[in-house]
């Protein structure tokens, strides 16, 4: 993939510390995703029929999951063997450049500023959950308290 040693006159914390940043930029991203798909949701929640509706909480399950329970553990850099932790670096540093050379920036990861996000879909779906429990919570107190006056 690439003959360039990026490793040169790096210590082996710098290159920790820059595979770390890389892991937690995967993990943002299983982020954004989750994120993109409640903003869906909350934006078109009137207009979409059941199983749209249904598609989309399945897709924000799957990658919920993901960031709870991933797929691939994230390596400990600090045990690795050396000879590992460089091929990972170099390639890391590969794939940075690449990045630059593409889109003439940094990649994401090493951007200085900051994003600031609008929770309020994240509300507007828990109030919904919360109204819907409720409801189902109401009309199976309704349908017990009939069924327990027949009965008598």
């Amino acid at each position: 993939m690439t003959s360039k040693e990026y490793h040169k006159e790096k210590t082996v914390p710098e290159m920790i510390a820059r595979l770390e940043k890389r892991d937690k930029t995967l993990e943002w991203n299983r982020f954004v995703r989750i994120w993109d798909a409640v903003v869906e949701i909350d934006n078109e929640f009137d207009e979409m029929d059941q199983d749209r509706k249904l598609e989309n909480y399945k897709i924000i399950s799957e990658y919920a999951q993901q960031l709870v329970n991933p797929t691939t553990p994230v390596p400990n850099y600090e045990t690795m063997p050396y000879e590992e932790l460089i091929k990972d670096y170099n390639r890391v540093k590969y794939l940075d450049e690449i990045v630059e050379l593409l889109y003439g920036t940094e990649p994401a990861s090493s951007a200085k500023n900051t994003v600031k996000f609008d929770w309020t879909p994240f509300q507007n779906m828990g109030n919904r959950v919360k109204t819907a429990v409720i409801g189902i919570f109401e009309s199976m107190k309704k349908r017990i308290g009939k069924k327990n006056n027949f009965q008598s």
